[in-house]
């Protein structure tokens, strides 16, 4: 029994001495089991960055130029028929001397739209005009005044009817006489200004008259030449629709021509 007891205290006595070496055997490991000064290993080498994606910046556009582009990717359609407006006309009379009767849509640009002419009833009927806007009809007829009528606005789809009168034109007769002898003076150049435009223009015969048909109305300026002779003072005529013919004189004198 002794002898057992000695070998268990020699046992003993050998691991508290060996217990510093296996303390300072258990501190020069790390926690995974390296050595402290065991040189760690280089960092692999890092990801080169990613490119960086360019963001489009949008550029601020007026609206006309937002409009102008959705015009290009979506072009309006042309309008229908059916929203287009139509105009009917009759005229009175039907028929004229001298030529045909001219009717003209226009917008109020003076944009001419369309001309027609009555058919042998005296309608006629203008198609595809625009709408919402104020139209007129300019009309032309021999022997009538010419003028614009019928301020027309046409709706989406309807047919808008108008009736036309025609005018007769009123007729101007200027007689030329020599002052102060009277004498009529024949061949002499009758002209009747509005502004700096002649309306109507005629040569006196051996009566020493004209007669002129006048398309317009107004107040105009008459104009006289004849060799050797002048007038001697500015005459006008005041020229209206009239049953009768409009009569007027003028008088010339010797002393050259009216330039």
């Amino acid at each position: 029994m002794g002898r057992i007891v000695k070998r268990w205290l020699i046992a003993l006595g050998i691991l508290v001495a060996a217990a510093p070496f296996w303390v300072a055997l258990w501190i020069a490991f790390d926690e995974g089991g390296k050595l402290i000064d065991e040189p760690e290993p280089a960092p692999p080498p890092a990801a080169p960055p990613k490119p960086r994606r360019r963001v489009e910046v949008p550029v601020a556009k007026t609206p006309a130029e937002l409009l102008l582009d959705a015009s290009k990717h979506n072009p309006p359609a042309p309008p229908s028929p059916a929203r287009l407006g139509v105009l009917e006309l009759h005229v009175i009379p039907k028929k004229v001397d001298g030529g045909a009767i001219r009717l003209t849509a226009l917008l109020p640009t003076g944009e001419r739209l369309g001309t027609l002419t009555p058919d042998g009833k005296g309608f006629s009927r203008f198609e595809s005009l625009p709408h919402d806007v104020p139209l007129v009809v300019r009309v032309e007829a021999p022997g009538h005044l010419t003028g614009y009528c019928c301020d027309v606005l046409l709706e989406p789809g309807r047919v808008a009817r108008k009736l036309i009168e025609l005018a007769p034109s009123p007729v101007v007769r200027i007689r030329v006489v020599e002052s102060p002898k009277g004498s009529r003076v024949n061949g002499a150049r009758v002209e009747l200004w509005r502004g700096a435009e002649v309306v109507g223009s005629g040569t006196t015969d051996s009566k020493g008259a004209v007669s002129m048909t006048l398309p317009v109305v107004g107040v105009f300026r008459v104009h006289v030449e004849a060799d050797g002779l002048a007038a001697s003072t500015d005459t006008t005529i005041d020229v209206w629709p009239a049953e009768n013919p409009i009569e007027r004189e003028v008088g010339l004198i010797a002393g050259g021509s009216v330039e």
